[in-house]
Parts: structure tokens; sequence; C-alpha cells
């Protein structure tokens, strides 16, 4: 996991300022009492550690970035 790190912000109706969050924080998902109906906007991005050579067959967090790429080019915009 020390290559994957994602994370999440959000904001509410009663929170209008982005708040961040992150399955490594130790702290549970929308635990400001919100529930997932309140969140007005979201993002959600990760970091990815691109690495040459073949995919390793044992770790099951590795996988073929360029089919990945094919597969989300006609689905995400690109930032504007």
């Amino acid at each position: 996991m020390d290559f994957f790190q994602p994370t999440w912000r959000y904001k509410t109706a009663a929170w209008p300022t982005w708040k961040s969050w992150s399955p490594f924080a130790g702290t549970s998902f929308l635990g400001d009492g919100a529930g997932a109906k309140a969140i007005t906007a979201y993002e959600a991005s990760v970091d990815i550690q691109p690495l040459k050579g073949m995919v390793e067959d044992d770790n099951p967090l590795t996988f073929d970035a360029s089919a990945l790429s094919d597969f989300l080019v006609n689905q995400v915009s690109p930032p504007s």
C-alpha cells in the first residue's frame, strides 16, 4: 500500500467548505454525523506510482496502466 494513497473531499449543506478524508486516517467516513445524502459536492483522487517492467503476478495491487488508461479515456473528463 506504499504507493496507493486515495483521498476524498466533500462538502455538505451544513459545512460548505471542503472536508477531506482518507481510509488511512483512522476515522470513519462522514464521521461528522452527516449522511451521504447531505453531500452537495465531492472529489476523489489517488496518487499512483507507475513502474517500468512487467506486472508482478504475486502482487494484487499492481495492474497494467495502459489497460486502465484505455478503460478511462472515454469516462473521465480531464481537469479544466
